[in-house]
């Protein structure tokens, strides 16, 4: 009983912060108009530069995994397409695909950074709709760029990260 009398002032004094109503209407999200905001959104930092014996990407299917390098990514055979009307070459999916043993079917998800470099995001394809046409094209820092004939310009990716089989 003691316990429970000492316990009634401390919430009188507390209950009143609890309440928030201050008799004042409350001020609505994206301020006092209730307009949402419009700021944009900033750009990536730029990736920093991948040495000869950083690792370039991440490659995975069915519990395989292959992390080649920046110089063994050179190293791998080379095929030229023309995309976005210039010319790219560099090794096809299928050619990173058959280090890790993956058939040639299922779906490819590819994870980098948007053209626009202001988010990270993924595509998902059907590997059999882009395993030849689609290169992986190193620029002079390490970083790996996806050009295709297939998947559409504005979803071409840069600095790639990850290349996964399911």
């Amino acid at each position: 009983m003691r316990l429970w009398l000492a316990a009634v002032p401390a919430l009188l004094l507390f209950l009143p912060a609890c309440g928030g109503d201050d008799g004042k209407p409350a001020t609505p999200v994206g301020g006092a108009s209730g307009a949402p905001t419009n700021t944009p959104e900033p750009v990536l930092p730029t990736p920093t530069p991948v040495p000869l014996t950083g690792i370039a990407l991440t490659i995975a299917s069915g519990g395989k995994t292959f992390t080649p390098t920046v110089g063994e990514l050179t190293l791998l055979p080379k095929t030229e397409i023309t995309a976005g009307g210039q010319k790219r070459s560099g090794p096809t999916l299928k050619a990173l695909l058959d280090s890790v043993s993956a058939g040639a079917s299922g779906t490819v998800t590819i994870e980098g950074t948007r053209p626009d470099g202001k988010r990270s995001a993924l595509i998902r394809y059907p590997l059999a709709d882009v395993a030849e046409n689609t290169v992986l094209v190193l620029d002079g820092q390490g970083h790996v760029s996806l050009y295709s004939t297939k998947i559409p310009e504005a979803e071409w990716l840069s600095a790639i990260v990850s290349v996964v089989i399911n």
